[in-house]
């Protein structure tokens, strides 16, 4: 049985979901484009996940959703937020400053 913790989990995450993926539904106001309210949607998306549930899933989450609404093809996607050298530098280094 699932505790209400657990329930609050799910229950934000599905929320955060509906609010990256429907936003784009809305009609858009005129001097944004339909691509604006999606890319709007994501945005407010991930700001509230990253308050609810979390930061590693809900941001690969976010640069699937770009990839989904066709903002960007994924290779640039992952080279545009994964691929700069700096990155790399500190991901492989944060294991060995770890205690």
């Amino acid at each position: 049985m699932m505790n209400t913790i657990d329930k609050k989990k799910y229950i934000h995450a599905l929320i955060g979901i509906m609010i990256m993926f429907g936003f784009g539904l809305l009609p858009a106001p005129a001097p944004i484009t339909q691509i604006g309210m999606q890319i709007t949607g994501i945005f407010l998306g991930l700001l509230y996940l990253w308050s609810t549930s979390g930061y590693i899933w809900t941001s690969m989450l976010g640069l699937l959703a770009l990839v989904w609404f066709e903002y960007a093809p994924l290779g640039a996607v992952i080279s545009g937020s994964l691929g700069n050298c700096v990155y790399h530098c500190i991901y492989l280094g944060f294991p060995w400053c770890y205690r």
